[in-house]
């Protein structure tokens, strides 16, 4: 076994979410989820800018309000790594665990302040395809770690 790369989810995530066409423009957050734990990224381009770790444990049915209390400060922290204005992060893309996944984004759906989209592993584009049954969101982190090795040495985030 060679191995050519190793990132952490998040790192991976934003490479995934770099690749949909709808990717935004101003940053966004992206969301990893598992069945006890969420991790968040902000991130702008296809580069993560922050893991946030808030202080306590995130789970799915939390998500929703944390991002809520929190977005001023992610919001905040992504204008001055990038030196603009603050922008308005108002993007989420989801990932992960199913059932967590699936719990937060009907937490999620009905403020109209977030778009937020369950990242779709056929939307991403690439030149691969899936065999019939493998294509959920948990795949997301992996095929974003693919992508990095398409890229030269040097330019991996």
């Amino acid at each position: 076994m060679q191995i050519e790369s190793i990132e952490p989810a998040l790192v991976a995530v934003s490479s995934a979410v770099h690749r949909l066409e709808n990717e935004p423009e101003e940053p966004y957050l992206v969301v990893h989820l598992d069945g006890s734990a969420a991790e968040i990224g902000v991130c702008h381009q296809g580069q993560l800018l922050l893991d946030y770790r808030p202080g306590s444990r995130a789970n799915a049915e939390d998500l929703y309000n944390l991002i809520r209390q929190h977005r001023g400060r992610l919001q905040r922290h992504a204008g001055r790594h990038l030196d603009i204005a603050t922008p308005e992060i108002s993007h989420v893309f989801l990932c992960g665990e199913e059932a967590s996944v699936d719990a937060a984004y009907a937490e999620f759906v009905n403020d109209q302040s977030f778009q937020t989209t369950i990242i779709d592993p056929k939307a991403i584009q690439a030149t691969w395809t899936f065999p019939e049954g493998l294509d959920n969101a948990e795949m997301v982190p992996a095929l974003g770690a693919l992508l990095s090795t398409y890229l030269a040495p040097a330019d991996r985030f």
